[in-house]
């Protein structure tokens, strides 16, 4: 356990953000399994790391101790236009680790630890769409310690719930402005914090072919701590501030069914509750007489997911699915710093599994484009369309003891 608690450390550590669309929400599936079914059945299927995020109550699948480790890579690109013509492009690397150990404490107790990246929104541009010389970059990320337990109740029932510790993670690096008028300084801030939540899941399975599940998980508010340094002529101002976010709870339902023995297809809907968190995202400096206010009052969205695994023998399986997410970001808000889309996502993996051992590859590619709205008594043009696209590449090595 010593070993698995340096693991965790190290990961949280070195992790990074992510670009998603639908506000801070993951686009497709997560994890090697889940995610080549593009989030379809996740509730009811997922067997890797990403069931503390889908569905505590699916630990109830191992017999046996269960190690697992893993990495994804996200390739996000945004291009956003404003009414002067003008094109900002946005390209970088997200690398993702993951971690989790499961074991069976008896007949009908599991338990298990994972970290799995639940939120994320990260964006860098090399040019400023309003004309201004800086560059921007935004990361805004919530990294999930999560401590599960399974209870099956008999006749088909287990129910699940997991403790989240969250790491939140804050970057924000871009001109200042006031109540969006930006100004020729330039601002780099940093912060991390810690929130908690819980996921509660109820997984029910009558036979071999079908299962049905419902998943719960409260928000995390997150403290954030951190420093910011504005550049101001040849010089620069450094300061402590303290901000929170607060990460949306989720509603989730899932359903399963295997029509064949070789072929399971799956079926997810996602409610996220972005209306109940506050309307802004306030920096409260230590010493510069005033608060950094970012407006965000983002509205509710959701997703869907469908996707489907075969088994071609007694190895190799293969999966596809596909999915849709609405954008929580309103489209007066969407900026460099805050893209969002509504978009759609096709994905594809390979597992191999052999003996005690298995590795999985997978792949998501995600696409959207949303008209923004222009305000008129903004000091510089907003932009007027944003478009997106994600590519997600991932691989898994699992030990069953």
């Amino acid at each position: 356990m010593k070993k698995l608690a340096l693991c965790i450390i190290i990961l949280l550590v070195t992790v990074s953000s992510g670009a998603y669309a639908g506000g801070v929400n993951i686009m497709g599936g997560m994890g090697p399994r889940s995610g080549a079914m593009s989030g379809g059945g996740g509730g009811t299927l997922a067997d890797d790391y990403s069931l503390f995020y889908y569905n505590p109550a699916l630990l109830s699948q191992f017999e046996t101790m269960h190690a697992e480790m893993g990495m994804e890579i996200l390739i996000p690109k945004f291009k956003l236009e404003n009414s002067r013509t003008r094109k900002s492009r946005s390209g970088i690397w997200h690398q993702i680790p993951s971690l989790c150990l499961i074991d069976r404490l008896n007949n009908s107790i599991t338990v298990g630890v994972g970290v799995n990246n639940a939120y994320g929104l990260g964006a860098r541009f090399d040019r400023d769409l309003q004309s201004l010389t800086y560059k921007s970059e935004t990361m805004l990320t919530l990294t999930n310690i999560s401590t599960g337990l399974a209870l099956e109740l008999g006749d088909g029932w287990t129910i699940g719930i997991s403790v989240n510790l969250g790491l939140g993670q804050f970057k924000y690096q871009a001109p200042f402005d006031v109540k969006s008028w930006p100004l020729p300084i330039a601002t780099d801030s940093e912060a991390q914090g810690f929130g908690v939540s819980e996921t509660l899941g109820l997984l029910y399975q009558p036979n071999e072919r079908f299962r049905f599940a419902l998943t719960y998980m409260t928000e995390s508010e997150v403290k954030l701590h951190g420093q910011t340094e504005i550049g101001i002529l040849c010089g620069k101002i450094s300061d402590d501030f303290d901000s929170e976010f607060t990460f949306p709870s989720r509603l989730g339902a899932s359903l399963a069914f295997r029509p064949v023995y070789r072929l399971v297809v799956g079926l997810d809907a996602y409610y996220y509750n972005y209306s109940k968190t506050p309307n802004e995202m306030k920096l409260k400096f230590d010493r510069i007489p005033f608060d950094k206010c970012n407006d965000l009052s983002w509205h509710d969205n959701y997703s869907l997911h469908l996707g489907a695994r075969y088994l071609l023998n007694d190895y190799w399986s293969v999966a596809g699915g596909v999915g849709y997410q609405t954008a929580a970001i309103p489209s007066e808000n969407i900026s460099q710093l805050m893209p969002d889309v509504t978009g759609w996502d096709v994905s594809t993996g390979l597992s191999y599994q052999r003996g005690h051992f298995s590795f999985d590859v997978h792949a998501i590619y995600g696409w959207g484009d949303d008209e923004a709205q222009s305000i008129p008594d903004r000091f510089l043009p907003r932009p007027t369309r944003v478009e997106a696209e994600v590519v997600t590449i991932g691989a898994n090595f699992c030990w069953q003891f």
